[in-house]
């Protein structure tokens, strides 16, 4: 069927249908004279995201759910159950606080959120602004969760080491673009990206012959003068020679991979592949 009756049957607008299509949560077949053909299967899964874009979910949890991994609603769900818990009791603190309540006598019970916050909003607060930003934005996916079980300790020696650090020397310029970098920050296509990362690694040969056109655009694209003269290009190389220069691998992502349940999968994924491609040259 044609897309103005898939958007009858949706209630989607045309920009969505094509969004979800760019995305590859349907593939729709393109007849001779270039127009796309939706089969039932595309309108039914259109029908599925419309529903759950209702209720929330990212365009990862979508994906994860169309494709029907196993446990992957129960999963979002206890997400889902987690986040509004957290959000229940922010609301009702602030309540007390409207109400008259003396800050000092809701300490414990902000003591008690703080223990079930997710890890990226905690380093946010503890690092706000451009600093944090270098150090944890990337790791971002993988701190969507409670620091895990036995991880405190780790957690407190990550936020120690990263205090004692020596002043990061970026100009004003720098600062500014990093904080407003990060803002910009699109968490489902932020999502995607470390999705495609983690399932690219289960099959790390098999990724690389697939995409070897966009490894070799991406390599000449960080040779190229844009790169190279951009804000972006300028403050990486300062971090990493920061980074080294105060042992940030061999203290911090120990550290990280203690605290952060997700990041220490991802990181051991990593390993394996890195073998895989040893073992290959």
């Amino acid at each position: 069927m044609l897309r103005n009756e898939v958007e009858k049957m949706t209630g989607l607008r045309r920009k969505a249908i094509e969004y979800y299509e760019e995305k590859g949560l349907i593939r729709p077949e393109k007849t001779e004279s270039g127009y796309r053909q939706y089969s039932a299967e595309d309108v039914e899964r259109l029908q599925t995201i419309a529903a759950y874009r209702k209720l929330g979910l990212t365009l990862t949890e979508l994906a994860e759910v169309l494709d029907a991994k196993p446990g992957a609603l129960s999963s979002l769900l206890r997400d889902k159950q987690y986040r509004l818990s957290q959000e229940s009791g922010k609301v009702e603190i602030l309540e007390k606080l409207c109400a008259g309540v003396p800050l000092e006598t809701l300490q414990d019970e902000l003591a008690r959120l703080e223990q079930h916050e997710d890890i990226y909003s905690r380093l946010e607060r503890v690092f706000p602004g451009y600093f944090g930003q270098c150090f944890f934005a990337a790791y971002k996916p993988f701190l969507q969760e409670p620091i895990a079980a036995g991880g405190e300790q780790a957690y407190q020696d990550y936020i120690t080491y990263l205090d004692a650090l020596p002043p990061l020397q970026l100009t004003a310029k720098e600062q500014d673009y990093i904080e407003e970098i990060s803002r910009q920050i699109d968490m489902d296509a932020l999502d995607k990206i470390q999705t495609d990362k983690i399932q690219s690694l289960q099959n790390i040969e098999r990724w690389i012959q697939e995409n070897a056109h966009i490894v070799e655009q991406y390599r000449a694209y960080m040779a190229s003068e844009d790169y190279l003269s951009s804000p972006l290009a300028q403050i990486r190389r300062k971090l990493q020679r920061y980074m080294l220069d105060n042992a940030y691998y061999q203290t911090a992502v120990p550290l990280l991979r203690s605290f952060s349940k997700s990041y220490d999968a991802y990181y051991q994924s990593l390993l394996r592949a890195e073998t895989v491609l040893q073992d290959a040259t």
